[in-house]
């Protein structure tokens, strides 16, 4: 998106004893992120590498928060899904198109 970012992320269940269903679990490491640890971390990162890239310093890209949803249902994500798929077709309407 030209001024925003959708992100779907799948979490793995984790069982009363800790283990990830599936997998061979996080061998002691600390407890699974939480959605917030994961954007906080992709915000970070994507932050410090475009400030290196253009030669910033403590230049701020996104927004403090953010809103997520979670989808309970195969039928709900196939609606997401084909949004998120869309949304560009949808760019010019934008208001706040930085590309216009």
């Amino acid at each position: 998106m030209p001024n925003h970012v959708h992100l779907l992320l799948k979490v793995n269940r984790i069982d009363p004893l800790g283990e990830r269903q599936g997998d061979a679990g996080r061998q002691g490491q600390s407890p699974c992120p939480t959605v917030g640890d994961v954007v906080g971390a992709l915000k970070s990162i994507t932050t410090k590498r475009a400030n290196e890239q253009d030669g910033v310093r403590g230049r701020k890209i996104w927004q403090f928060r953010f809103h997520d949803r979670i989808i309970c249902t195969e039928a709900e994500y196939q609606c997401i899904w084909q949004y998120i798929d869309e949304n560009p077709a949808k760019w010019a309407e934008d208001r706040y198109c930085i590309t216009k």
